[in-house]
């Protein structure tokens, strides 16, 4: 038997996702970035204490989290 592992990565997007602050609807006040591919199930980001928050995430860290899941090597 192999003792390989083989990994499986989603490929690369043709376009970057969709993100959007959106409040949670449970009243609690807290928010979420909604990212919205145009082929793959969206997902949600959060908690973000204000919209605020959420944008800022948007602005400084959605480049790098989009890098981090379809550019980085799993192999280093």
């Amino acid at each position: 038997m192999g003792g390989g592992a083989i990994f499986v990565g989603m490929n690369k997007p043709e376009k970057k996702p969709e993100m959007r602050p959106r409040e949670l609807k449970d009243g609690s006040g807290w928010w979420y970035v909604l990212v919205q591919w145009g082929d793959r199930p969206s997902q949600q980001i959060g908690g973000f204490p204000s919209e605020d928050e959420a944008q800022q995430w948007i602005v400084e860290n959605s480049a790098g989290w989009f890098r981090e899941r379809f550019e980085a090597s799993p192999f280093g």
